[in-house]
């Protein structure tokens, strides 16, 4: 292996802005560099310099739900879409490789319980797609809100690096979602986007 592969990937990487005066002539000595926390860095973008107007960008602007009951009313079945605006460097990001999505349901209490959905990333629709079918029904009623919940992978916990959306004319305090979110465990054997299962229902709960 070659000794600069090696180095490569021993090194931490982080993207740095750099800012230089019009009568700049040396990069090392006239121009200031800042380490940029509030933009990820993917695999890829060692040693790239790329200009920008905008490093990093990350906006759920819309989410539209459609349910009906069935089973005699014990169950809900339903439809989502969860349109996303990202981008890097003014680039798109890719919604299969680099975000992941989830969608959660929020009880009145606040309780976040992720939602076992087919769900399917859509590049036309620029956002994800997710169908299911749950129990999550009190006489015949959401007695919740749904939500779905959008993240750069791997990256959940930094609050620049995801969002959130709570379906239309809920009435649920968006401040409990944002304290409750963080516990939507992720399952990372999923290659394009978070799936829940009674183990992570669990631990939510819990």
């Amino acid at each position: 292996k070659s000794p600069i592969i090696t180095l490569l990937e021993t090194m931490s990487f982080k993207t740095t802005s750099v800012s230089c005066p019009k009568d700049a002539e040396e990069y090392f000595e006239d121009c200031e560099r800042k380490t940029d926390l509030s933009t990820p860095s993917f695999r890829g973008d060692e040693l790239a310099v790329r200009c920008s107007n905008r490093a990093w960008f990350l906006r759920i602007i819309g989410f539209t739900v459609k349910t009906k009951f069935v089973n005699q009313g014990s169950e809900v079945k339903g439809k989502t879409l969860c349109t996303v605006l990202s981008s890097k460097n003014d680039e798109p990001v890719d919604l299969k490789t680099d975000l992941q999505f989830s969608l959660l349901y929020v009880r009145p209490s606040g309780r976040i319980q992720p939602i076992d959905a087919k769900i399917r990333p859509k590049v036309r629709s620029k956002g994800y797609k997710a169908s299911f079918r749950s129990s999550l029904v009190t006489t015949g009623q959401l007695d919740g809100c749904l939500a779905c919940f959008v993240s750069v992978r791997g990256m959940s916990e930094v609050s620049t690096f995801r969002d959130h959306r709570i379906q239309r004319g809920c009435t649920l305090e968006e401040e409990k979602v944002k304290k409750k979110e963080k516990n939507a465990k992720q399952n990372e054997h999923n290659t394009c986007c978070l799936r829940s299962t009674s183990n992570d229902l669990a631990k939510t709960e819990s």
